[in-house]
């Protein structure tokens, strides 16, 4: 808590007010005691740290140390740099274990944290570097947050200015930790920052259970194959749509099982077999046992670490990954990280009220949508359609239409299939592009039959019909629907289809579409034109 209470008035108080509670100032070290760290008596902390700009605690939470540190930045640039060093030093104290920090550093990190970036353009100060490069070297970063992304203005309002000089920070080791901690700035009211609250476990609105999804490192199990085959195998009745639906359905039962049995807590079994391994090296050199039992561990500890990177670079949306990286601090990371950011637990609606339940965020999140796509521009004219057929003038030529309703050949659909990326995000049914290349000998047939019945019947099955609309946030901390981007998740059988729709189009499109419109021609630009005109 940053305060401005003088030290022969801060006794009074303490006692008066916070009874029950054990107190940390630095009256000792900085003019009116800049920080009080204030906590529940009953509650386990050690003083670890204090300094005239911080005071730094630790506490215990699930068998880890976990560190605070209260920040109160000196205005001062020069003083500031004490601060930064007092960080660093705290940083080789903490290692590896949870540590959060802030609040005020009296310093903002980027140019757009300041209300005059639009006038004054990008830049970096002296002191912002000194920032960048302390949360570049101890590898901190910016909890997401809820509230305003200035904390601070002069409340002036002929010169008004507002910065961002408050912040909770965290290193890759708390979002590990703490997976639902939650921070708010809340309205400074007559004060000039905002006051900022975390949340340890405030969870998401609702826990429903997650939907099944394909992991691709399970198709390296050596007897991944088996375990397909063995539930496809059993005879469908219906349609080969219906068919292939079916099985694939009755497969994620089966599949879940053998995640189960091999894979659950992938993280823990490679931690528990590095351990028995390193046990079993101690006994192979004691000459109590065999190294024969050594090496078949350590090859099953091989496969392990190689299932948990491929678990966390999927997870991580990581398109490159080096053999160093593997297992590295840098993928739990990220998929930490990206956990905090991808949960939507609060957004405001029009009316500027908070919601926090899934029923009225979810509502929220319908009704924007169905404003945007069923209302009309009444400013808009009605266009006459021959107008449109005299602008676009092209008549396809005879023999496109032969070309249109050939009969889809074998090889169409293979390389729809066969062209996907192995990492695209699946669709609804859970599964990924690498699991019909894998299991392509089991029930490729089944691949080819239902995508030839759509082209013979006009029908496609709901459920490959279907599409998950996921939310990805715009700007870094998002607090209304407009601050999503909508992004279509198709399963892997609705992108062959249209893959093949597509592929007969594309020797027509460039006629069909005008000189201007390059942006729409493959190996074009939309910048073409602009060039050319320039």
């Amino acid at each position: 808590m940053e305060t401005r209470v003088k030290e022969d008035k801060s006794e009074a108080i303490l006692n008066s007010q916070f009874l029950n509670w054990n107190a940390c100032t630095n009256y000792d070290l900085a003019t009116n005691g800049r920080i009080w760290v204030l906590w529940r008596k009953g509650i386990d902390f050690t003083i670890i740290q204090i300094s005239d700009q911080c005071i730094t605690i630790k506490g215990s939470s699930l068998g880890s140390p976990v560190f605070i540190s209260a920040i109160y930045g000196s205005n001062d640039g020069s003083a500031r740099m004490r601060l930064w060093q007092t960080i660093r030093e705290v940083d080789h104290i903490v290692n590896q274990s949870p540590w959060t920090l802030g609040v005020d550093f009296n310093i903002f990190l980027h140019s757009e944290e300041s209300s005059d970036h639009e006038l004054l353009g990008n830049y970096v100060t002296p002191d912002m570097k000194d920032f960048q490069d302390l949360s570049q070297d101890i590898d901190i970063m910016d909890h997401p947050y809820f509230g305003p992304t200035f904390t601070w203005s002069n409340k002036q309002q002929e010169f008004f200015l507002a910065r961002k000089l408050d912040r909770v920070m965290i290193n890759s080791t708390w979002a590990s930790y703490f997976p639902h901690s939650f921070v708010e700035f809340l309205s400074p009211s007559i004060f000039d920052h905002c006051m900022a609250t975390m949340w340890l476990s405030k969870d998401s609105p609702i826990n429903r259970p997650k939907p099944f999804k394909f992991f691709n490192f399970w198709a390296a199990h050596s007897n991944f194959l088996n375990v397909v085959r063995h539930s496809w195998l059993p005879t469908i009745h219906g349609n080969p749509m219906t068919t292939l639906i079916t099985k694939l359905k009755r497969l994620k039962i089966t599949l879940k099982s053998f995640n189960k049995d091999n894979f659950s807590n992938i993280s823990d079994r490679v931690k528990l077999k590095r351990l028995e391994l390193e046990q079993q090296q101690i006994l192979t050199l004691k000459g109590e046992e065999s190294i024969v039992k050594e090496i078949g561990l350590q090859e099953d500890l091989i496969l392990l670490e190689e299932a948990e990177a491929e678990f966390l670079k999927q997870k991580a949306k990581v398109q490159c990954i080096r053999d160093g990286d593997k297992n590295s601090k840098f993928f739990h990371s990220i998929v930490a990280s990206k956990n905090k950011r991808n949960i939507i637990r609060v957004l405001v609606d029009d009316s500027g009220c908070i919601l926090e339940s899934f029923d009225s965020m979810s509502q929220e999140v319908l009704s924007f949508y169905s404003n945007m796509l069923g209302s009309a521009d009444a400013s808009l004219k009605e266009v006459d359609p021959n107008l449109l057929k005299e602008l676009i003038d092209y008549s396809l030529p005879s023999e496109a239409s032969t070309n249109f309703i050939r009969d889809i050949t074998d090889e169409e659909i293979h390389n729809a299939i066969f062209c996907q990326g192995n990492d695209k995000a699946p669709g609804p049914d859970g599964f990924t592009p690498l699991f019909f290349k894998k299991t392509w000998p089991i029930f490729g047939r089944d691949i080819i039959a239902a995508v030839r019945y759509f082209f013979s019947h006009i029908f496609i099955n709901p459920a490959f019909n279907s599409t998950i609309i996921a939310l990805v946030p715009k700007i870094p901390n998002p607090s209304t629907v407009k601050d999503f981007r909508p992004i279509s998740r198709c399963s892997v059988i609705y992108k062959a289809i249209s893959k093949i729709l597509v592929s007969r189009l594309n020797f027509y499109i460039p006629d069909i579409v005008s000189l201007n419109q390059s942006t729409f021609i493959r190996g074009k630009s939309i910048m073409d034109n602009t060039f050319l005109t320039q």
